[in-house]
């Protein structure tokens, strides 16, 4: 008969715990990152998807009325004085398409992130630079539209941007340092800060330049 023999479990000595929290520290250098980098890149589709639902409800609305744009309030109704979009979502003004994933937590009473160029606003303020009907826009893949919001005080973002230094310089360029930008003809581009620094470009203006 063999005796009964009772095996204790060995402990881990220092060295072998300072080993694994030193591994489980190298993967969390290694994994936070990535899914930091990731969480921003799904911001940032979603930004250009609600963007370009922006837009088609824009294009819906410009052919309804004439091929006016709408104003650059498009958390309003299409019958308010001042013409947006709600309609286009379920009569929603506070509809998560008007905010950018990237900028949400500065929030607001109306979450509306997004501003209109001074292009493609009747907003009466934007003044003689405001083009109130699309086919008076000269290029409009290469003229912005719409984009993520311009930064005014802890609550809200300015509905449409004058392209002044003052203006320009609210940007908070969510995406990595860029801006995603709605363009007249419907598609979503990310711009870089230095081609939105010419306030007498052609993305601001829809008018090239003349030589």
């Amino acid at each position: 008969m063999f005796a009964h023999v009772r095996f204790r479990p060995r402990a881990f000595t220092l060295v072998e715990l300072l080993t694994v929290i030193a591994v489980i520290g190298v993967l969390a250098a290694i994994l936070i990152p990535v899914a930091a980098s990731a969480r921003a890149t799904a911001h940032t589709s979603k930004c250009a998807a609600n963007l370009r639902s922006i837009g088609v409800a824009g294009m819906l609305y410009s052919e309804e009325h004439k091929g006016r744009f709408s104003s650059s309030r498009l958390y309003n109704s299409i019958t308010d004085e001042e013409p947006g979009l709600k309609e286009y979502f379920d009569n929603n003004g506070k509809h998560p398409v008007f905010t950018c994933p990237s900028l949400a937590h500065y929030g607001g009473i109306i979450p509306h992130t997004y501003t209109c160029a001074v292009v493609a606003t009747t907003n009466t303020q934007a003044g003689a630079r405001a083009s109130v009907y699309r086919n008076r826009v000269q290029h409009p893949s290469l003229t912005a539209w719409m984009m993520d919001g311009a930064w005014m005080d802890p609550l809200w973002f300015s509905s449409y941007v004058i392209p002044l230094p003052e203006d320009l310089g609210r940007f908070v360029y969510p995406h990595r340092n860029k801006q995603n930008v709605l363009f007249v003809d419907g598609h979503v581009e990310l711009v870089a800060p230095e081609r939105l620094a010419d306030r007498n470009a052609l993305i601001w203006s829809g008018v090239a330049p003349r030589p």
